[in-house]
């Protein structure tokens, strides 16, 4: 059995949707480089959100305002005792994996529980104000506990392409 974290490193392998939420499992950690390369994938996702937001929405004030509001979120520098940026990058991650239809159809192949429980947890998150620590725990608890249990949501339909973006 593995007993340091070099030996359960895998630098090759690509994180999984969970990892990207939820972060390496703890053994894997204490390798910067594995946690790096996680930080660039969710950065180069949440730069997709911002571009998809200019494709869907237009040159409008809002679209500008929400695209602004993602690269500030997407620029803000991750440190391991800064958690709250952590924390707000997946926050944001999650919320666009709620909402945006293009975004869960990108990842319906891996996301299949977690957008059944997104409705919910995402609700939840804006009725009752909650912060994105509650809102990531939330989303992770319902995922763990009960994603199978919830019935199949539909498949999204994505007014662009984002077959360019994999």
């Amino acid at each position: 059995m593995p007993s340091t974290c070099q030996e359960h490193a895998n630098h090759n392998k690509e994180p999984t949707l969970h990892e990207l939420y939820v972060g390496l499992p703890l053994v894997q950690r204490c390798d910067p480089s594995a946690q790096r390369r996680i930080d660039q994938i969710l950065d180069a996702h949440l730069r997709g959100v911002e571009s998809l937001i200019a494709q869907l929405y237009g040159d409008t004030q809002v679209s500008k305002g929400a695209r602004h509001n993602v690269a500030e979120i997407r620029k803000l520098k991750s440190d391991r005792r800064s958690t709250d940026v952590i924390i707000y990058r997946r926050a944001l991650f999650l919320f666009s994996l709620a909402h945006e239809p293009c975004v869960q159809s990108y990842f319906s192949e891996s996301a299949r529980g977690l957008t059944r429980v997104l409705p919910f947890s995402a609700t939840a998150f804006f009725r009752n104000g909650h912060s994105p620590w509650e809102f990531v725990l939330h989303t992770i608890l319902m995922e763990d506990m009960f994603a199978d249990e919830f019935p199949p949501t539909p498949e999204p339909k994505c007014l662009v392409n984002t077959t360019s973006h994999k």
